[in-house]
């Protein structure tokens, strides 16, 4: 076993565990850690890929800007602790139980599937995912709507917050 598939593994079992950590934990900012950590284990599987673009963009973009913005939501809202969920109905729970069994058979049930077919997953060999000119044409071409709609919608939640956090602030205060 060579040395990065060694570290890929590490990697990959840290992020799975740090993702299981933010859906387990009752408290929003461990959660919000756990994510951070299970961020950077991603960053560090797209190194160990060869593609040091997107392990940095991963760590600036996300880890970095997109969890500000997720812990001042927490900080702001005074989410510390999420409250305890509610009970779910005997339905409800036998419909949760499949859906879960079968995400869980998805990847097993796909290697039965297509055991001994060959999937063409090769990138193009003119797009050189490390390289920043290919992936600004990329994302400025062709992604350029779903790019701007995204930083549409972080600017949406973000007055969100705000709005909401007044409405907090004004009804501790007494006002309508």
């Amino acid at each position: 076993m060579g040395l990065t598939l060694a570290l890929g593994l590490i990697f990959g079992a840290l992020a799975l565990a740090s993702a299981l950590a933010v859906v387990v934990t009752r408290h929003a900012i461990h959660a919000a850690l756990w994510f951070i950590t299970h961020l950077l284990c991603l960053a560090c599987i797209y190194g160990l890929l060869n593609a040091p673009l997107l392990a940095v963009l991963q760590v600036m973009v996300y880890a970095g800007a997109v969890m500000v913005l997720f812990l001042f939501a927490i900080m702001i809202l005074d989410a510390s602790v999420l409250p305890p969920l509610p009970q779910a109905k005997g339905t409800l729970q036998a419909l949760a139980g499949v859906l879960g069994a079968l995400c869980l058979l998805a990847p097993g049930l796909a290697w039965l599937l297509l055991e001994g077919r060959t999937l063409d997953l090769a990138m193009p060999a003119a797009f050189d995912p490390g390289s920043t000119v290919a992936v600004a044409r990329v994302l400025f071409g062709s992604y350029l709507y779903p790019f701007e709609l995204v930083s549409i919608l972080l600017l949406v939640a973000l007055i969100a917050i705000m709005v909401l956090a007044s409405r907090k602030l004004d009804s501790a205060e007494g006002r309508p």
